[in-house]
């Protein structure tokens, strides 16, 4: 975000929990909503290839959005 690049530090730390609640918002949010929390969740870490599995599965129907700006934040 702006505010980050400005700083130079990160404003969010995205823990594991900070992530599951995230993903369970996207299904909920506006599409520009959705396009702020897939470009948060590019800078998380997976702890493991399962819980990077878990967010693949969540973000991939994203792909298919009619909105591109959505389309080009899940990839």
């Amino acid at each position: 975000s702006e505010i980050a690049e400005t700083t130079g530090r990160d404003v969010m730390k995205i823990s594991a929990s900070v992530l599951q609640k995230l993903l369970a918002a996207l299904n909920e949010c506006t599409e520009w909503g959705q396009v702020f929390i897939l470009d948060s969740l590019a800078k998380y870490t997976p702890a493991d290839a399962r819980e990077a599995e878990g967010i693949i599965e969540r973000v991939t129907p994203r792909l298919q959005h009619a909105n591109s700006a959505v389309v080009m934040s899940a990839v």
